[in-house]
């Protein structure tokens, strides 16, 4: 598995997305079948130590679409990547 540490820089606008509610459960919703692929985002703060940040969840468990679009646009700098395997 690859792993890549990035710094990201968000906006205020950005930051609020990452702060959505989870989309209510529906028990009409038919989620697709496909792997589930968890995306873990962590915030390292001033004294070095790392903290998870949950991501608001769609209805099928996955990051709620607005959630992954601010993901993928946000500047970011890559600080280090490596492998690791098992």
């Amino acid at each position: 598995m690859r792993v890549e540490e990035r710094a990201l820089s968000l906006t205020e606008q950005q930051q609020a997305t990452l702060g959505l509610p989870d989309t209510g459960y529906d028990p009409n919703t038919v989620c697709p079948g496909q792997p589930v692929i968890e995306l873990f985002v962590l915030a390292r703060l001033d004294d070095d130590r790392a903290v998870r940040i949950r991501l608001p969840q769609n209805e099928c468990g996955d990051p709620r679409p607005e959630v992954a679009a601010t993901l993928a646009e946000a500047r970011h700098e890559v600080v280090r990547e490596f492998t690791v395997k098992g």
